[in-house]
């Protein structure tokens, strides 16, 4: 577990994208520590871009997928209010929203 503060490296991946390193603080929200990468479009279309909730946990638009390599699993599992916005189907499992996720440690 780490220290609230601790600053983390985080991976982002993204379509047709180079991959981008950026570094965080534990206990701040992954949503805000991304929009303020300005090579990261974490909504991407239209729809998207104007119809997000602004980080209210309402549209689902700010699903990212989690790859959490650590043996801990330090981000732990999603929460039930995360399934009901992101479903159950197969190949979501890894998803997370961004906006109701601090962050918690590397990624």
């Amino acid at each position: 577990e780490y220290e609230i503060g601790t600053t983390v490296t985080i991976q982002v991946e993204q379509p047709d994208k180079p991959s981008i390193t950026l570094e965080g603080k534990v206990g701040d929200n992954l949503r805000k520590t991304l929009l303020a990468n300005k090579d990261i479009e974490l909504y991407r279309g239209l729809k998207k871009k104007l119809g997000n909730c602004g980080g209210g946990g309402q549209c689902g638009f700010c699903a990212v997928e989690f790859k959490d390599d650590s043996e801990s699993g330090v981000w732990g599992e999603r929460s039930e209010y995360e399934d009901t916005r992101i479903g159950r189907k197969a190949g979501t499992e890894g998803h997370r929203l961004a906006c109701m996720n601090n962050i918690v440690g590397p990624a």
